[in-house]
């Protein structure tokens, strides 16, 4: 049977699986008939943008979100590397977050300002199906935010189940328990930020249909710890670098009624027959125990790998993502423009230490790995080799690239100063992003990574 002849219910139950992105550039346009069903009957997109050319970006939010805003039900946005700008992208392209009334899941990583974030959070407020959060990845200066109120802001979402937060500052390093009440909110991921045991006592006290948390615990401070029963927890998952069996034990005698516990241990390790112990005295209810303990392991050698990268390649089909180093006091190897592997989309040469010339541009963007490539990094001795490599290699999406003849060095010095923030004013007058706008395309955006301003982000 041909795919066109499926009746519509078949095909919609089919939409389901895809990338909103995907399903709307393999499938608009082909006739009328699937236009009318994309635009009409199909009410569940899930648009993820990590993965997506700048072109396809703007492409889908000018020509079609107008039309769909009200049947999207989950929108992930990322400022990272490979697309730099994107989340103030997409708020440019809507009115507010209130337009997508059937929204239930909102993901938003590597978002740098503070200001943006809070108010992303205050348009879904009033959102009537918004169940789960993704706040992951980012990172503010402690004097550019206020870390309870953002906390406090999640909380007072009225329909959230479920939240994943990981937010990075220079010097917070515990979490702020919050102030708010959540009577929604029943599944907590909290990353980067560690919590003590009376802050866990608080987070329940604060969420009172809390059934699964996953955290870090700091083990400096234990002592002052006041039992609390945690009598809704039943999925518990718990990681510690400076391991303390008793602080566990106090935590595992709080929690009567878990039923799932995931334990990963960085050091000071709790030997098997002592979790059987721990399991059998304090956790009678536990049904699913994972276990994962590390430690830096001391060896009086190291072991020489002598088999060559394209055999490694050959036993690795699915790899996504290489990343080669190379001596910098080593000539490049010819072979590096010989490897193959058909899934490789994701080539970071910068730990190669050495800058690639032209000659060794073209090779590159002519060889297997170059010519399938998606996601570059790499240093280049030429700017002109930029403009060749976007050029010819036909997939490439984004580019992060260092360039020897960079020419602003003054403006650069003036970005270090200003902590690297790369203000608008620095920008326009930034001399090799100016020769880049010049000779690419307009859709292209070009902007200095905000940590690293020696490197250019291209997002194509």
């Amino acid at each position: 049977m041909k795919f066109e002849l499926l009746p519509n219910e078949i095909l919609l139950d089919l939409f389901d699986y895809f990338n909103g992105v995907d399903l709307l550039r393999g499938f608009y346009g082909l006739n009328t008939r699937f236009n009318f069903l994309l635009y009409n009957q199909f009410r569940n997109y899930r648009f993820k943008f990590d993965f997506v050319s700048k072109h396809n970006f703007d492409m889908i939010c000018q020509q079609h979100l107008p039309f769909i805003t009200n049947r999207v039900i989950a929108v992930s946005l990322t400022d990272d590397d490979n697309t730099p700008e994107q989340i103030n992208l997409f708020l440019s392209y809507i009115k507010s977050f209130n337009e997508f009334i059937q929204l239930r899941s909102l993901s938003l990583y590597y978002i740098r300002s503070y200001e943006t974030l809070m108010k992303i959070l205050d348009q879904c407020y009033h959102l009537c199906y918004h169940t789960h959060l993704n706040i992951s990845d980012c990172y503010f200066r402690v004097n550019q935010m206020n870390f309870q109120l953002l906390v406090n802001s999640i909380w007072s979402l009225p329909k959230l189940i479920h939240c994943d937060f990981a937010v990075e500052t220079e010097e917070q390093k515990l979490f702020f328990t919050p102030t708010k009440f959540s009577l929604s909110l029943q599944n907590i991921s909290i990353g980067i930020n560690e919590l003590k045991l009376n802050q866990i006592n608080q987070l329940c006290k604060s969420t009172p249909r809390l059934k699964h948390l996953h955290v870090s615990l700091d083990s400096s401070s234990y002592s002052d710890y006041k039992p609390f029963i945690l009598s809704t927890l039943i999925h518990l998952e718990v990681s510690m670098f400076n391991v303390v069996e008793s602080l566990l034990i106090k935590l595992f005698q709080s929690t009567p009624n878990l039923c799932r516990l995931s334990v990963d241990l960085l050091s000071n390790l709790i030997d098997g027959h002592r979790w059987e112990q721990i399991i059998r005295n304090h956790l009678l209810k536990l049904r699913v125990f994972r276990l994962k303990m590390q430690q830096t392991p001391v060896s009086s050698h190291v072991d020489t790998c002598h088999s060559q990268l394209q055999d490694l390649l050959d036993r690795a089909p699915n790899v996504h993502y290489l990343c080669i180093h190379h001596d910098a006091s080593l000539p490049i190897q010819m072979s590096l423009f010989k490897y193959s592997n058909t899934s490789v989309r994701q080539l970071n040469l910068t730990d190669y230490s050495r800058y690639f010339n032209e000659e060794e541009c073209i090779k590159l963007s002519r060889s297997p790995l170059g010519i399938q490539c998606e996601v570059l990094s790499i240093m280049v001795t030429h700017r002109e080799s930029i403009i060749y490599m976007i050029k010819y290699m036909i997939n490439l999406r984004s580019l992060q690239i260092q360039c020897e003849d960079e020419k602003n060095c003054e403006d650069l010095a003036e970005i270090e100063k200003n902590n690297g923030s790369c203000d608008k004013k620095l920008e326009n007058k930034d001399e090799l992003i100016e020769w880049l706008k010049d000779r690419l395309s307009i859709t292209c955006l070009i902007k200095r990574n905000a940590d690293w301003t020696n490197i250019i982000l291209i997002w194509i």
